[in-house]
């Protein structure tokens, strides 16, 4: 997991410190959902699975109803063909997701909804836009768009990757794996960067080459996304954040502390807290 400080989401009043969530929420609702407008007023949402751990993560089932979703089904199982129906497609720009998109809409005859909004957790590659212009399913497209949304926001300031392997490509000594994690860390930290509208001061230890190597290409991966979007606006108004990249054998506990909250004091003081805390007071009274 990783941790964002309290000045780190601009925009953001004092009183919510800084909510990912509700920065997540609102980009998720107000930029996908509510964007698609179809004449009848109900769509279809489609969702892969990292797709879908991002949108659970920061909406309930009864805001996404509220904005005219009637149905919320999975991409890769067997769906009802609704096409009388505008449907939202939230997926990552991969070659498995965009060929089941693509064949959804194979038989002109036949096409699995009236229209397609594409809307995609991070950057689609060029190879992957001309397969679909290829397609048939180009035809149906009314929107693409690229949420840069690829991270779980976990809790108000906490959010990870959903990379429960991560560890072992990185750090065995019998991994190849290496060098592609360390491009997908960076992607999905630019992805965040991106939501909050920071281009940061990237700092690192010298004596760690693991964390030097993703905080050269994040650097390089963010003056790229700059250059790409140049509607982007980042740090406005604001002093430019800090993001640190730290070793596994740093100690990240004694620099940052713990916040001042009841939660995390019960976690730091209590053992075995979750999910639940049962704490039994002798009163003398009694």
């Amino acid at each position: 997991s990783l941790f964002v400080g309290r000045r780190c989401v601009p925009g953001i009043g004092a009183a919510t410190m800084g909510d990912l969530k509700t920065v997540v929420r609102k980009r998720l609702l107000d930029d996908m959902v509510a964007a698609v407008d179809p004449p009848s007023g109900w769509k279809v949402l489609v969702l892969d699975a990292e797709a879908t751990r991002v949108l659970s993560s920061a909406c309930r089932m009864y805001d996404i109803i509220e904005l005219g979703v009637t149905v919320v089904e999975p991409l890769f199982q067997t769906r009802q063909r609704l096409d009388k129906m505008e449907a939202i497609y939230y997926l990552q720009p991969t070659k498995k997701g965009v060929a089941r998109v693509i064949e959804d809409f194979a038989d002109e005859t036949a096409p699995q909804y009236a229209a397609i909004h594409l809307f995609f957790t991070t950057t689609l590659s060029d190879a992957l836009l001309n397969t679909l212009k290829k397609s048939n399913a180009v035809r149906r497209v009314k929107t693409l768009r690229e949420m840069n949304l690829e991270f779980v926001p976990y809790e108000q300031r906490v959010f990870h990757f959903n990379r429960p392997d991560s560890f072992v490509r990185l750090f065995s000594p019998a991994s190849n794996q290496w060098q592609r994690e360390q491009r997908v860390i960076v992607e999905r930290l630019v992805s965040v960067c991106a939501t909050l509208n920071e281009f940061p001061v990237i700092r690192f230890s010298k004596k760690h080459p693991l964390a030097g190597g993703i905080a050269r290409l994040l650097q390089e991966k963010l003056e790229e996304f700059a250059a790409n979007n140049k509607k982007w606006r980042a740090n406005e108004g604001a002093e430019r954040a800090t993001l640190l990249v730290l070793d596994r054998s740093e100690d990240p506990v004694a620099p940052l502390v713990h916040e001042f909250t009841y939660q995390a004091m019960i976690y730091d003081l209590l053992p075995s807290v979750r999910p639940h805390v049962t704490f039994k007071l002798q009163s003398q009274l009694a």
